[in-house]
C-alpha cells in the first residue's frame, strides 16, 4: 500500500496527527495561525481522499452542454414509476463551468499567505507548490492519470507546511502551549449548538403542524419534505363520516404533539442557559 498520510505513513505522519490532535478543533476555526494552516491544509486532503473534490467546485452561470439523462432515457422517472434519482426527474443533465468554491479557495489562499510570509526557502517551495496544486484544480483535466497527479500534489502539500510549521520554532512553542485549552469554552459551546440545531427543527415542525390543525388543514408536507406531500387541503373537503373520525384522531394525536413540543422547549431552553453561563 502507498505510504500516504491518510494511513500514518507519510513523511512527517507521527508530528502531523500530533499537531491536528492539540491545534486543530473537531469543530469550527483553530484558535491558532499555526491550527489554522495544518486545518486548512487537512480539509484539502481529506476532501479530495473521502468526497473525490466533490465539494470543492461550485457551479457558474448557466449551462454550458445539456444531455440526455442516460439513465433514465430523458424520461425523468426511474423503473419504479419514482423521480429519477440521477437527474432529480429532470429528464436531463447539465454542465458547467466550474470554479473552486469559497471554503476551499479560502484554505488554498491562507497556505499561499504562510508561504509568502515565510521568507525562507521552505517558504518559496511551498508556494511554488501551491501555485501548482491551484493551476491543476483550475484545469481539472479527468484524465485517467489526473488521481496520481493530485494524490502527489496533496501528498507533498502536507510535507511541505510540516517542514514550515516545524521551523518556525517559536510560533510553533507559542501555538502548543495555548493549544485548545483558551479554546475549550468555545469548544464546548459549539458542541451545544450543534445538539441544539436538530432539536429546534423538530420544534419548529410541531408548531408548524399545530398551527394547520387549528386551521383546520391536513398537511402531510409538515413531517414529509416532499413536493409529493406539500399541497393542503382543507378538513371541510372531506365526507361527514371522515370528517368525524379526522377530528377524533387529530384531537389525540395534538395533544401529543404538545406535549412533545413542551418536553423539546425545555430541552432548548436548558442548552441555551448553558450557553449564556459559558459565555460569560
Amino acid at each position: 500500500m502507498a505510504e500516504t498520510y491518510l494511513n500514518n505513513k507519510g513523511k512527517y505522519s507521527k508530528e502531523y496527527n500530533e499537531l491536528i490532535e492539540k491545534l486543530v478543533p473537531r469543530r469550527g476555526e483553530a484558535p491558532t495561525q499555526i491550527g489554522l494552516l495544518l486545518q486548512c491544509c487537512r480539509d484539502l486532503y481529506l476532501e479530495y481522499y473521502d468526497n473525490d473534490n466533490v465539494n470543492l467546485y461550485e457551479n457558474v452561470g448557466s449551462p454550458t452542454q445539456i444531455y440526455t439523462c442516460h439513465v433514465c432515457d430523458g424520461s425523468g422517472v426511474d423503473e419504479y414509476g419514482c423521480p429519477c434519482p440521477y437527474c432529480d426527474g429532470k429528464g436531463e443533465t447539465y454542465e458547467y463551468d466550474r470554479c473552486v468554491s469559497d471554503e476551499f479557495q479560502h484554505c488554498i489562499e491562507y497556505i499561499n499567505l504562510w508561504s509568502i510570509l515565510t521568507r525562507n526557502d521552505k517558504g518559496k517551495q511551498l508556494n511554488e507548490h501551491v501555485s501548482k496544486l491551484h493551476e491543476q484544480l483550475i484545469k481539472d483535466t479527468h484524465t485517467t492519470d489526473s488521481y496520481l497527479v493530485y494524490k502527489d500534489l496533496y501528498e507533498r502539500l502536507i510535507d511541505y507546511v510540516m517542514e514550515l510549521v516545524l521551523d518556525e520554532k517559536i510560533e510553533l512553542e507559542n501555538a502548543l502551549k495555548m493549544g485548545l485549552n483558551n479554546d475549550s469554552k468555545r469548544e464546548e459551546i459549539l458542541e451545544l449548538e450543534y445538539v441544539k440545531r436538530p432539536l429546534e427543527t423538530k420544534y419548529s415542525t410541531l408548531v408548524s403542524f399545530l398551527e394547520c390543525a387549528q386551521n383546520g388543514e391536513l398537511s402531510p408536507g409538515v413531517f414529509y419534505n416532499r413536493n409529493l406531500f406539500d399541497s393542503k387541503f382543507l378538513i371541510s373537503d372531506l365526507g361527514e363520516e371522515a370528517q368525524e373520525l379526522w377530528r377524533k384522531f387529530n384531537d389525540k394525536l395534538c395533544e401529543a404533539v404538545r406535549d412533545y413540543k413542551t418536553v423539546l422547549q425545555q430541552e432548548i431552553s436548558e442548552i441555551e442557559d448553558k450557553i449564556k453561563e459559558l459565555k460569560r
